[in-house]
């Protein structure tokens, strides 16, 4: 997680115009930045570019991809793609699971809106040579019955479900896509009667997802897709690898592994063309011995662009040490770097007067809530906690919405004031936060300390200091008043639009 609050580098006359705007700017009230997206939008829906990952099945992994990145995953991928029988084939394995480092249904309760994405198999490995014509004709449907509705009883009937994977590189007996017209539509048939015999079951809500492999064998995507009363999302896996030869200068790689037939651009011009959000579930660096260009922050870079052009439900990173074919995102520091600045930048949380909240960043615009409904008085400001997943909001009155992870620790909405609050700041040590008004009254709560307050014109915002060492406050004027350890700020013109701290 990105710990808002501990590296709180934050741009004092640039929050001073942040408050001004919010004066004069409708809707506009309040800012803040914080990595969290609050479950109730839903992780995994229309062009909610959620960002998720293949973390080797093992939350320890995860972990260690969360720290590397800043980025708390809501959002996993596994596979249930080996199963050996029918048997298997409707139980996914993590229902029990062998150790706490693979308890994903434990993961995926901890935290509400998580979601996961299973990689399925169309049939297991003992199935018939035929299956594909035995699926067309319906003799499956009672096996994907049966799949649903273990996963709505195991709390995942929320799940995306990535079907039968790469069925057009036919390199896997168990999902491939054949080698003529007719085997290409029972394959799609087949594919059509297992989400429609799965989203049957009571209590289903199941994405399906139709993923094609890039570049491996250009079969024309209309000869095999299952309809879009099937599909929910289309989806590539695009590694950087295959590309070849290794004279290419970087951009020349991304251009030809976008553009070939089967590739991103064309992947996600069919998927526009149907009315479908992209998913990109599975990508990852590769090593040259693949093809690949080793650290290659060229093609992160170009994936963000991707993301931030098109509707793009989720990209899923695959990040697995022990596979040689694929370069671990921690072991390639450029990339790693266009990673967090790109894909997963920390988003602003814009906030209007009703409390609607907007996140803003690299990769679009997502809604984050709704409005807070029957407010007694206007939101003036917010604040991210700084080691929760969470954020806060304040009305004039002084009254303190908390959402996600944040604590509540108190207002002042049930007391007389002699003037309106107009802002808060969070405590960076944790803990508490202050309010303050527009007569630069302090209000502390929590563990927040009190550094003194009073300012000689007309308060608009704060700011606070790093280390929770004191606070700042910004007057109408561009002046800006220093308390506890706060370091003196000389007074900035009124129209300035910018400055950081050291």
């Amino acid at each position: 997680m990105k710990y808002f609050g501990a590296k709180a580098a934050w741009a004092v006359a640039a929050l001073a115009v942040a408050a001004l705007l919010a004066l004069t700017i409708v809707p506009a009230r309040g800012m803040t930045a914080s990595p969290w997206l609050k479950p109730d939008t839903q992780f995994l829906s229309g062009n909610s570019k959620t960002n998720c990952a293949y973390p080797d099945n093992s939350r320890a992994a995860l972990a260690t991809l969360e720290t590397a990145t800043g980025t708390t995953f809501n959002c996993v991928l596994l596979y249930n793609d080996a199963a050996t029988t029918w048997a298997g084939w409707t139980n996914v394995w993590w229902a029990n699971p062998p150790s706490s480092n693979t308890d994903w249904l434990g993961w995926k309760r901890a935290v509400p809106g998580r979601r996961i994405i299973i990689t399925q198999s169309m049939v297991p490995k003992d199935a018939p040579s035929d299956w594909r014509v035995l699926g067309a004709a319906g003799d499956y449907n009672l096996y994907a019955t049966q799949l649903a509705t273990n996963l709505v009883h195991e709390g995942l009937g929320d799940s995306v479900i990535r079907l039968g994977a790469e069925a057009n590189a036919n390199v896997d007996p168990s999902n491939d896509l054949g080698t003529d017209p007719s085997q290409y539509q029972d394959w799609a048939r087949y594919w059509a009667n297992i989400a429609r015999s799965m989203n049957s079951v009571a209590g289903a809500d199941f994405l399906f997802d139709w993923t094609v492999n890039q570049h491996v064998q250009p079969i024309p995507l209309d000869e095999w897709y299952p309809g879009d009363s099937a599909v929910n999302i289309v989806g590539i896996d695009a590694y950087d690898s295959g590309i070849g030869p290794s004279g290419l200068t970087p951009a020349q790689r991304w251009q030809k592994l976008s553009n070939e037939s089967d590739g991103l651009n064309a992947v996600a011009a069919f998927a526009q063309r149907h009315h479908k959000p992209l998913s990109i579930p599975e990508w990852g660096l590769a090593p040259r011995s693949q093809g690949g260009a080793g650290d290659d922050p060229t093609y992160v870079a170009g994936l963000a662009s991707i993301i931030r052009d098109h509707d793009v439900i989720y990209n899923s990173i695959f990040y697995n040490p022990r596979v040689s074919a694929v370069i671990p995102l921690t072991d390639a520091p450029r990339s790693l770097a266009t990673y967090r600045q790109d894909i997963d930048p920390t988003p602003l949380l814009l906030t209007t007067d009703q409390g609607a909240v907007t996140g803003l960043n690299a990769t679009g615009t997502v809604s984050v809530m709704p409005p807070i409904p029957a407010l007694n008085k206007p939101i003036v400001g917010m604040a991210a906690a700084p080691y929760e997943a969470g954020y806060w909001q304040v009305a004039s009155d002084g009254g303190v919405f908390s959402f996600g992870d944040a604590p509540f620790y108190g207002s002042t909405g049930n007391i007389e004031l002699n003037k309106p609050i107009v802002g808060m700041a969070a405590d960076p040590g944790g803990g508490g936060y202050w309010l303050v008004a527009s007569d630069g009254g302090v209000f502390s709560f929590g563990d927040a300390p009190f550094y003194g307050s009073q300012v000689p014109g007309a308060a608009v915002s704060m700011l606070a200091a790093p280390a929770g060492a004191g606070y700042w406050i910004v007057e109408s004027d561009g002046s800006v008043q220093s308390f506890g350890g706060a370091w003196a700020v000389a007074q900035a013109p009124p129209a300035v639009v910018g400055g950081t701290l050291p």
